[in-house]
């Protein structure tokens, strides 16, 4: 988390897209409000309950996701796969594309 923040520092405005853990990472490090962090979507994010960010966050969770219930996202989208499969359905890229339009970075 530590080198990821340290590269935030250099890289500027990011919107940080996660796939399971890696999710889990970027809410983190939007929990910890780093000026870099535009927004964040997660793929399949291991979270349940109230997740509370003050940047964006956009949610995408497998059938068996979509069974924790989770509050707070902008956005949660429930897709009839398995978590695995999560990055690589065009269904999802098409979403996460709309997503990043959405979101300003300045």
């Amino acid at each position: 988390l530590a080198q990821l923040a340290k590269q935030l520092d250099v890289t500027g405005p990011v919107v940080l897209v996660g796939h399971s853990a890696g999710g889990l990472l970027a809410v983190t490090l939007a929990r910890a409000e780093h000026p870099n962090v535009r927004a964040v979507i997660g793929l399949g994010t291991p979270l349940a309950g109230k997740v509370v960010l003050d940047v964006p966050y956009y949610e995408c969770r497998s059938i068996l996701g979509s069974l924790l219930p989770i509050w707070g996202p902008n956005e949660v989208k429930n897709t009839y796969c398995l978590h695995l499969f999560l990055p690589l359905l065009p269904c999802v890229h098409e979403w996460i594309i709309k997503k990043l339009q959405q979101i300003e970075l300045t």
